[in-house]
């Protein structure tokens, strides 16, 4: 008996003893066409390269699609694989379509499939089918197969012909076509569908237009395989570094690696799914994925292959890492940086990025034990001279670097920040640049608590800059030094405060800094230290616009004999400097006269509730670094404010050097002008004039 008179019979045999069956078979054909939707040519593309076949044609007619295959003739048990639903001879790991029904794809643009491959031909039908076994029951296409109907002498059999005598081997003829679906299939064709494929090297194309792709692969000596892939638009270059059972590809543009965009760094399972692997560049393997082949199924077998991959970049990572020779921006460490962060992936579903990208960081500990981070305040310059607390390579975060591939990948590895107390470590022994020394002092003055280092250790370190050079604090004093301008000049520049850094380290009469320095232009007037405010507000309702940025100011709650007045409460001479934002703001309003309680820790909209007779007011304190710096309001305090209109109000909170300044705004909703920012949905006002309405010595 022929193929086809063998595999026939089988199954005409058992469609007729239980056409229910066959019913039941046509439900799940129809299922897989819509799982497989526009994945016919891909799947076409599969069974290709499974047959080892190097070239594929497409060719469109009026009503008609032939596909053409070199690959291997089918045989016997290839034959009654394609026919049967859910049986294939193929193994796992030895090829793409191992469910076996794959093919059945292509029920969704065509109604009658024709098939020529060496002595096998044949037609499916759904009329001729439910002709042999004489039952009105559904049936599927692709299940008995009949002997060859395609008409001699119709155009589309010509071609079929002429594809044969051509050299192809196997050619399958598509009627009764989803014509608007097929061309969509050709639009969507891509090159980047050869790159994993074992043995395709050619695809044709030809419809309204020829189409050509091709793929040309070379294996280097150290295990990795170059690939060009070609179509009439582009040419892509590819670089796969190959294990056992997976391969990562990474593109080549102008002979440099070249990361991949988010939607570009998708899992292949031999050709492409939809799912991304967490990285800028391919991965591939013989994933498990669901009937569409869209979306990997973590399930032990993909579990085990996504390891292997981890196990691949985690060593393409530490190799790259720990043998640079050069700070400059490194293409390939772009590759393998993570394109998500972890906040995103926590908020998310379990997918395959989340476990690879788990996976490879559990892989990174050569990186944790071998990479430091520098300080962000410290310069690249400075960075170098570093000596990483003991481990071998230290890399800058400061100016550009912070955004450079080694640095994301060691805070994705978890490198650690070198401490405060080492890079004061490195300053004495004069490994840092006098404008690293002056980093290293600013971030002291600009740091209310520091770890592991105390006050005592920056003022005994030799890191101050006197006439001669580096000196200790208790030199400067014991030499009557003063500091070098040019060093407080740097230290200016960084926003230090001298007369704040002077009394942190207790030194404020010692005549370190120069007396031009600290008075800080004020020619020794202590009282213009303070500032006056005055409200020009004529009366209890009245309320001033700002004539720049229309703020109302001061609130009409309060007491008219304190407009323009400045109000005092008593502290000790360092305290109200580190003393809570809200407890200051809530002396001030008992000063003023009202009764104030402390909410701040309720989480209410609003930090203290003021009251006067029968008003009330609820105020949130902000504290600012520096006039007009931003200040957010969470959602909670956006709705009180929005609620509580003229009856809330915000206390600016300004240190300044011996006084603390504070702004009263009344219904900020509607007197500032606010931007709503996507960090936590808070909203932000970053446009308004600080013109304080109280001033609380601190002297």
């Amino acid at each position: 008996m022929t193929i086809l008179d063998t595999v026939r019979a089988e199954l005409l045999d058992e469609a007729q003893r239980s056409p229910q069956m066959l019913a039941d078979l046509a439900g799940l054909e129809r299922y897989v066409s819509e799982s497989y939707s526009n994945r016919a040519f891909i799947e076409l593309l599969q069974n290709s390269d499974d047959a080892g076949a190097t070239e594929l044609e497409f060719v469109l007619g009026d009503n008609w699609l032939a596909v053409a295959n070199n690959g291997r003739r089918f045989n016997l048990s290839d034959f009654r694989s394609l026919c049967r639903s859910a049986a294939s001879n193929k193994e796992r790991g030895n090829g793409i379509g191992y469910r076996g029904i794959g093919f059945k794809s292509i029920v969704g643009i065509t109604t009658q499939i024709h098939l020529y491959s060496g002595e096998l031909e044949t037609t499916f039908s759904r009329t001729l089918t439910s002709n042999a076994i004489g039952t009105d029951f559904p049936v599927p296409l692709i299940r008995i197969p009949h002997s060859l109907q395609l008409e001699s002498g119709s155009s589309e059999s010509e071609v079929a012909q002429k594809l044969l005598s051509s050299g192809y081997t196997t050619v399958f003829v598509l009627e009764g076509l989803n014509r608007e679906q097929v061309l969509d299939e050709f639009d969507r064709f891509d090159s980047d569908y050869l790159i994993f494929l074992k043995s395709i090297e050619s695809v044709n194309m030809l419809h309204s237009t020829v189409e050509h792709y091709s793929s040309r692969r070379r294996v280097s000596n150290d295990l990795t395989t170059e690939i060009e892939t070609r179509s009439e638009t582009q040419i892509e270059n590819w670089r796969v570094f190959n294990a056992e059972n997976v391969s990562v590809a990474f593109s080549i543009v102008e002979n440099q690696y070249a990361p991949l965009r988010v939607d570009q760094s998708v899992v292949h399972a031999f050709l492409p799914t939809q799912e991304q692997c967490g990285f800028n560049i391919r991965v591939n393997g013989d994933f498990s994925t669901d009937p569409s082949r869209t979306r990997v199924v973590l399930d032990e077998t993909s579990g085990k292959l996504i390891t292997e991959v981890a196990d691949v970049l985690a060593k393409l990572i530490t190799d790259s890492m720990l043998h640079r020779t050069t700070l400059d921006p490194n293409p390939f460490l772009e590759c393998l940086t993570p394109n998500v962060d972890e906040t995103t992936l926590q908020l998310q579903r379990r997918s395959f990025r989340s476990e690879l990208i788990g996976a490879v960081r559990e892989r990174l500990t050569s990186v944790r034990n071998n990479v430091s981070l520098a300080p962000n305040w410290l310069s690249s310059i400075d960075a170098k001279h570093l000596t990483g607390n003991g481990k071998g390579l230290v890399l800058p975060q400061a100016d550009s670097f912070s955004s450079e591939a080694s640095v994301k990948i060691s805070k994705f590895a978890g490198c650690a920040v070198i401490t405060t107390r080492a890079v004061l470590e490195s300053a004495e022994k004069n490994k840092l640049t006098v404008a690293g020394r002056a980093d290293l002092i600013a971030h002291f003055a600009n740091t209310v608590i520091l770890n592991n280092v105390s006050i005592e250790d920056f003022s005994q370190a030799k890191i101050w800059e006197g006439p001669t050079g580096p000196v200790t604090i208790p030199e400067m004093i014991a030499g009557q030094h003063s500091m070098s301008p040019t060093f407080e000049k740097l230290l200016l520049d960084r926003g230090v405060e001298l007369r704040s850094l002077s009394r942190r380290l207790a030194i404020a009469d010692s005549g370190i800094f120069s007396e031009h320095t600290q008075t800080e232009h004020l020619n020794g007037d202590e009282s213009a230290d303070r500032t006056e405010i005055t409200n020009h507000n004529n009366g209890l309702n009245g309320v001033i616009s700002n004539p720049h940025l229309g703020i109302k100011s001061p609130s009409k709650f309060l007491r008219p004999e304190w407009h323009g007045a400045q109000a005092k409460t008593s502290t000790a001479s360092n305290a109200s400097q580190w003393r809570s934002a809200e407890i200051t703001v809530l002396e001030l309003l008992q000063s003023l006269g009202y009764e104030a309680i402390d909410h701040s820790r309720q989480n209410l909209g609003y930090d203290v509730i003021a009251t006067l007779n029968s008003e009330i007011l609820h105020v949130e304190v902000k504290s600012i670094s520096y006039p007009g710096q931003p200040f957010s309001l969470t959602p909670n305090e956006d709705s009180y404010a929005r609620d509580a209109a003229d009856t809330y109000m915000i206390a600016l909170v300004y240190r300044a050097r011996q006084s603390t300044q504070i702004q009263l705004i009344t219904d900020p909703r509607s007197s500032l002008n606010f931007v709503k920012q996507c960090r936590q949905w808070a909203w932000e006002c970053s446009e308004y004039n600080f013109v304080p309405d109280y001033e609380l010595d601190q002297t």
